[in-house]
C-alpha cells in the first residue's frame, strides 16, 4: 500500500515507461493510421488510473474485511542520523516518513540505534523499544535517540570468504569504527566458534574515529593482492565456510560487540562465493544480520576503505554483474548476436519478449562457463521495441533492443 501501489512508485515505472515508447508513436501512427491527440489522452488516463489506484485499493480492502478505516502514519528519528526504523517489513533511515495504515489491523515498530547512540523513547508509547501499537486515527510517532559514548562499538563492514584463484587474498574480515573517537580494542576477540579458535588483538591495538581495520587468515596472501600499505592484522586462526559461516566479536571481558550469520545463496548475495567479490554492508547504521542489507563488492572488494563499488558509480546497478548480457547491433533488422559474459551453474534462461512482456521466443536454457554466444534472426518480428531478458534464480538481466524495418 506504502511501496508497490503508492502513486509516486506507480508514476515513476508510468514515465519510464511513457518515455521509451514516445519516440516510436510518430512512427507508429504513420504505419497504422491514428492520431498524436488520442496518444495523448491515454497517457492522462493511465496517468490518472496510478494516482487512483491505492485509494480504489484502500476502499476495496477496508469493505472486503469490514475494517473501520485508515489512518496516516509518520515516523520520525530524533536527532536525525542517530537510528532507524523497522515497520512491520520496512526500514525506515529518513528523518521523516509517512504512510497508510489499518486502524484495526496492529502494526509493528523498531527502533535500531546507530553506533554511538542508543534508543531513549517513543513519544506517547511505552518505552520498549520494540512496540505493537493499533491506529485510532492520524498518529506522529518519534523515535528518540541519546548519545552513549560509554559504549565502544564496532562494526563487521566487509567479509571476503572465497577468492577466486586470480584473486587469491584468502579469507579476511574488515572492522569499521562508525565512532567519532578511538577504540582501544586490546585483547579483544574474533571468532566463528568452531573449536573455541579465537584470533586475539594485540595489546595496545586502536581504531581511529571512522577508520578500518582487516584481520586477514594470511598476511602474506594478502599483502600479495593488496599491498602493504593497508591496516591490517594476522593471520586468523580459523577460515570462513564457502557454504556459510558465523562470525562474532567480542570485547575484552567477553561480550558481543556484533555478530552475524552470513549465506551464500539468494538471498545473499552468491557472486561473493568465488566469483571476484566480497560481501559489503550497504550503509554502517545497517543491520548486519540481514542479507538485504549487503552487496557484492566486485574486484575484490574494497579492504581498508568505505564500501564503494570499484570503477562504477552504481551500487545497484554493479549488484548484477555475475553475468552480463550484451546485444549487437542495437537497433538491428534482420540479424542480432547475443553475448552473455559469465559462469554459473545455476540453469539460466534467456527469451525474448514484446513490450507487454508476452513471450516472443525461448532462445536458451542451461548452464553458462566462461561466455555464451547466440545468434538470431528477428526477420519475422515487426519494428518495435523488444526485450531479451536473461534470469537465473538469484539474478536477471534486461537489453531492450530496437528492429527498425
Amino acid at each position: 500500500m506504502n511501496t508497490r501501489f503508492s502513486p509516486d512508485s506507480s508514476l515513476a515505472i508510468y514515465k519510464s515507461v511513457q518515455s521509451a515508447l514516445e519516440p516510436e508513436i510518430d512512427r507508429h501512427l504513420q504505419r497504422w493510421g491514428g492520431k498524436k491527440t488520442q496518444w495523448t489522452k491515454n497517457c492522462e488516463v493511465v496517468k490518472n488510473f496510478l494516482q487512483l489506484r491505492r485509494n480504489y485499493l484502500l476502499n476495496h480492502v477496508l469493505q472486503e474485511f469490514n475494517l473501520s478505516g485508515a489512518a496516516e502514519l509518520q515516523l520520525r528519528i530524533e536527532p536525525p542520523q542517530s537510528g532507524s526504523i523497522s515497520l512491520n517489513s520496512l526500514t525506515i533511515n529518513a528523518p521523516s516518513w509517512k504512510g497508510l495504515y489499518f486502524r484495526d489491523v496492529p502494526i509493528s515498530l523498531r527502533a535500531f540505534s546507530l553506533p554511538g547512540y542508543r534508543f531513549s523513547s517513543w513519544n506517547g508509547v511505552e518505552e520498549s523499544s520494540s512496540v505493537f501499537i493499533r491506529l485510532n486515527g492520524d498518529s506522529v510517532l518519534t523515535a528518540f535517540f541519546v548519545k552513549d559514548e560509554a559504549s565502544p562499538y564496532l562494526i563487521i563492514n566487509e567479509i571476503n570468504y572465497n577468492s577466486p584463484p586470480y584473486l587469491n587474498a584468502e579469507d579476511w574480515i574488515e572492522l569499521y569504527n562508525p565512532q567519532d573517537r578511538t577504540i582501544d580494542i586490546s585483547f579483544w576477540k574474533l571468532t566463528d566458534f568452531s573449536n573455541n579458535s579465537m584470533f586475539s588483538f594485540p595489546q595496545g591495538c586502536c581504531i581511529g574515529p571512522f577508520q578500518y581495520l582487516v584481520v586477514c587468515k594470511n598476511q602474506a596472501a594478502f599483502q600479495t593482492i593488496w599491498g602493504k600499505d593497508l591496516v591490517f592484522l594476522g593471520d586468523l586462526p580459523f577460515g570462513l565456510s564457502s557454504k556459510g559461516d558465523f562470525i562474532a566479536l567480542l570485547d575484552d571481558k567477553g561480550n558481543v560487540i556484533d555478530s552475524l550469520r552470513f549465506g551464500v545463496v539468494w538471498p545473499w548475495p552468491a557472486a561473493a562465493n568465488g566469483k571476484g567479490a566480497a560481501l559489503a554492508l550497504r550503509y554502517p547504521w545497517l543491520d548486519n544480520s540481514k542479507a538485504e542489507n549487503w552487496f557484492a563488492s566486485y574486484n575484490g572488494g574494497t579492504p581498508g576503505f568505505a564500501n564503494t563499488i570499484r570503477g562504477e558509480v552504481d551500487a545497484e546497478k554493479q549488484e548484477c554483474q555475475a553475468l552480463s548480457l550484451s546485444v549487437y547491433p542495437n537497433p538491428m533488422n534482420s540479424y542480432a548476436m547475443i553475448f552473455v559474459k559469465g559462469k554459473t551453474t545455476q540453469k539460466c534462461f534467456i527469451t525474448i519478449t514484446d513490450l507487454l512482456g508476452r513471450k516472443i521466443k525461448d532462445l536458451y536454457e542451461g548452464e553458462i562457463d566462461e561466455t555464451l554466444l547466440l545468434n538470431w534472426n528477428p526477420s519475422f518480428l515487426p519494428s518495435g521495441i523488444y526485450f531479451v531478458i536473461l534470469s537465473t534464480k538469484e539474478e536477471k538481466r534486461i537489453q531492450k533492443i530496437l528492429i527498425i524495418r
